[in-house]
């Protein structure tokens, strides 16, 4: 391993969260035909909607008997398309003793149409975490006061539109969010504090929309908004009255997640090309791509107060703290928070959880199929102005991979680059170092002229200087430090073969790795 690499493998502890005996739960249509467990002495709450349209009763309980206890009163949930009060109704049952109880919701159209049983069944004497309720009419989580005791939901109004949401608050009880305008066609940032909702507004551009995300203890917020003259968006700041554009990565558009109490920012933002979405962190007036975990996409979403960063990416969740990104193939697929201990939550196959971390060292592999394993994919063999050659994957392999890969000169050509053998997708960044290694062996021994970090279509150029290889009959470990002088996400390494490699000779290669160091 190479001391000096940046990513790291992590080893990652999950503790399922489930609640405590005397927490309520909480069953909804979605569980239409389970069989739920609980703990004696468990309140249990049957939720569903009720609309004048869509009538719902609970016909029977506990014995059979129709149950009548609500335990909680109708609740206004919201308004739908024509005007119509959609209510929450939340019924409660207490489990006293150990067995089995069927409970069955009938739902009809309001002319008696499309009736519909919903049966669920509890079993008393076991344990069973929190059923998240459901709004099934657009399939998306509801959250109404009847299941938080004692607390009063307070309308916070909108921007003249019909719809607003709030996103976060800080201790001063500053909220951020965004609303619908008057029209409902766009949407603007806004912050709510002592009774007055004000408008963040945007920079103008492209339907001049603009959405806040997060808010620190001194009232900065952060969020993305429309860029003038852009049919794109980027992640801004907001302080002091004043919308700040962060810019991007390279690319058309920016999004900022999260910011901590120091002013870092999180988020995710494209790069050159926009084939590439990277998290990055914005301190001091300048973005930072966090750079990923392979060459695919990643996204950061929480920062805490230490500057540890949690976010996702094509390859699994990830945790970046003091330069360095850790991850697991078991990370959290969804994650939500991260506090100033390190601890994260999300969820993983549906439950929630808590992650703890031991860090293991792992080095990140750049290349694709690095030692053939994926066949000849993402690797190229191109001939040109005289030269010749074959190439095909080959069980005479150096490492524990399936197989290797064997070029046959045919004709050497007159040119270095007249026999090419490369693959492209590397994340390069300018400034950055590299470690070049592969195993290699020939049939005749001879020199690779050139093997080169460069740009992968015309006009040709080179990103390193560029190597040589001498080759001979015994399998050989080569390795190089080279260094790109331009950041390019979809970088080229190539071995010039061409001109030098005698006619008839057979070339071995594998394990051909690119890997970043500090």
């Amino acid at each position: 391993m190479d001391d000096g690499a940046k990513i790291y493998f992590d080893t990652f502890s999950f503790t399922e969260v489930t609640s405590s005996v005397i927490d309520p739960l909480i069953i909804t249509y979605e569980n239409d035909g389970q069989t739920l467990n609980v703990s004696l002495g468990q309140e249990v709450h049957i939720s569903f909607m009720n609309h004048p349209k869509f009538l719902c009763k609970l016909i029977s309980g506990p014995d059979g008997k129709v149950l009548t206890q609500r335990g909680f009163s109708q609740t206004p949930l919201f308004k739908d398309d024509s005007g119509y009060t959609v209510y929450a109704e939340v019924w409660k049952y207490v489990a006293t003793g150990q067995g089995e109880t069927e409970i069955k919701i009938y739902t009809s159209y309001y002319n008696g149409e499309a009736a519909r049983i919903y049966n669920f069944k509890i079993i008393t004497g076991y344990f069973t975490p929190t059923v998240t309720p459901t709004n099934i009419s657009t399939n998306t989580p509801i959250r109404t006061p009847n299941f938080l005791p004692n607390v009063v939901m307070k309308d916070l109004g909108s921007l003249g539109g019909k719809w607003a949401a709030a996103l976060a608050i800080n201790e001063k009880e500053q909220i951020v969010g965004y609303s619908t305008l008057p029209g409902e066609s766009i949407s603007h940032a806004f912050i709510w504090e002592n009774g007055v909702m004000k408008d963040l507004g945007t920079l103008g551009g492209r339907g001049s929309q603009s959405k806040a995300y997060a808010i620190n203890e001194k009232g900065q917020v952060v969020g993305w908004l429309d860029i003038l003259g852009n049919s794109a968006w980027h992640a801004f700041i907001y302080e002091n009255g004043v919308m700040k554009d962060l810019g991007t990565l390279g690319g058309t558009t920016s999004e900022a997640e999260d910011i901590n109490d120091q002013g870092q920012v999180v988020g995710r933002s494209y790069v050159i090309g926009d084939e590439r979405c990277y998290g990055f962190i914005w301190e001091n007036g300048a973005m930072k791509n966090l750079g990923t975990l392979t060459v695919r996409n990643s996204y950061a979403y929480c920062i805490n107060e230490k500057g540890d960063i949690i976010g996702d990416s094509d390859f699994g969740g990830f945790l970046w703290k003091n330069g360095v990104m850790y991850f697991s193939p078991d990370l959290l697929p969804i994650a939500s928070d991260i506090n100033n201990r390190g601890q994260m939550v999300g969820s993983k196959k549906g439950k929630a959880f808590i992650c703890e971390t031991q860090m293991t060292h792992y080095t990140p592999e750049l290349l694709k199929n690095p030692s053939f394993s994926d066949n000849i994919k993402k690797w190229y063999l191109w001939t040109d102005t005289g030269g010749n050659a074959s190439g095909q994957r080959d069980i005479m392999n150096f490492d524990s991979a399936p197989a290797g890969y064997r070029i046959t000169c045919n004709s050497s050509g007159t040119r270095i680059y007249s026999i090419q053998f490369y693959t492209y997708g590397l994340n390069l960044e300018v400034g950055k170092t590299y470690k070049v290694s592969f195993k290699a062996k020939a049939s005749k021994e001879f020199l690779i002229p050139s093997i080169v970090l460069m740009k992968e279509n015309s006009p040709w150029t080179s990103y390193s200087a560029s190597v040589t290889a001498d080759v001979c009959n015994e399998w050989t470990e080569y390795s190089y430090i080279m260094q790109s002088n331009t950041t390019d996400p979809n970088g080229r390494i190539t071995f010039f073969l061409g001109e030098s490699m005698p006619q008839g000779t057979e070339l071995y290669l594998d394990s051909v790795s690119v890997k970043p160091i500090e």
